[in-house]
């Protein structure tokens, strides 16, 4: 194990090194954070390692800090990352357009993270865009996103934008 402080966040991140689950050589070794309130630990990543028997974490001097996390694996090549840490959203990639979707608000479910804020449009039905206001800060890869009606959803569209679409009716012809 390897803790340190995210300096972009202010959260603790733990690392494990995984060496096996007695099936297999490649087990993923695992990125928790450690949730504020009641230092509960959180997976926010797996890391693809071989075995791995260790884990380091550091700084390197320069021009800004960088941190790099190193796993040694016993049945391959020890392995270095650049830490990015909880970041902001700078990019969505729709796998799927999906259906009956009405243009809305995307949002950010995560208890790590704040600040994100965006928009998606449709065609069809599907969704083909996301635009991205606000990037925010402190998220991490576990976080989900959420679609959401925009203002105008319906005559008093005051819960319009807090609503998600997930089983909403979007439509109805008579």
């Amino acid at each position: 194990f390897e803790s340190f402080v995210d300096a972009a966040s202010g959260y603790t991140i733990v690392l494990a090194a995984n060496y096996h689950d007695w099936q297999r050589k490649q087990v993923n070794s695992t990125v928790f954070v450690l949730r504020p309130s009641t230092l509960e630990p959180v997976v926010v990543q797996q890391v693809e390692t071989a075995a791995a028997t260790d884990v380091i974490s550091f700084n390197v001097l320069g021009a800004s800090p960088l941190r790099l996390v190193g796993f040694a694996n016993f049945h391959g090549p020890a392995v270095l990352y650049k830490w990015t840490g909880g970041a902001s959203v700078s990019a969505f990639v729709i796998a799927s357009a999906g259906q009956g979707y009405v243009s809305g608000t995307v949002a950010m479910d995560s208890e790590f993270g704040s600040g994100f804020a965006g928009t998606f449009q449709v065609v069809d039905g599907g969704v083909v865009r996301v635009q991205i206001s606000a990037g925010g800060s402190g998220y991490f890869p576990a976080a989900e996103t959420k679609l959401r009606f925009g203002a105008g959803c319906a005559v008093d569209d005051s819960a319009c934008t807090g609503t998600e679409m997930t089983g909403a009716v979007v439509a109805i012809e008579v």
